[in-house]
């Protein structure tokens, strides 16, 4: 099952309907344990996070997610604007991780 931080329904909200879909389409692949595409699918040393990357267009688009079986949580989505995945952001998606697992 597809679980998310509450403030993922709005930052979903803000990206097109195709990337979402797109998103959705591979969250539930992950979940059924189907072979993803390594561009697709990466995880991220050093961490019990996922970076699902997602191409429409010529943009692209990544959420961070944790998988706890059998539930996968997306903590964020962004539109991503460089190669490497900002700082800010992972620390952003720990912060997100410990409101949900860390009481």
């Amino acid at each position: 099952m597809i679980k998310h931080y509450y403030k993922v329904d709005k930052e979903l909200e803000k990206l097109p309907s195709k990337v979402r879909n797109k998103f959705f389409a591979v969250f539930n692949s992950f979940i059924a344990n189907e072979q993803l595409k390594i561009k697709t699918l990466k995880k991220l040393k050093g961490s019990r996070f996922y970076e699902f990357r997602i191409r429409v267009d010529r943009n692209i688009y990544r959420s961070i997610t944790v998988k706890v079986s059998p539930n996968i949580y997306v903590l964020l989505v962004f539109h991503k604007k460089s190669q490497k995945t900002p700082m800010q952001v992972l620390n952003l998606a720990s912060k997100r991780y410990k409101d949900l697992f860390i009481k």
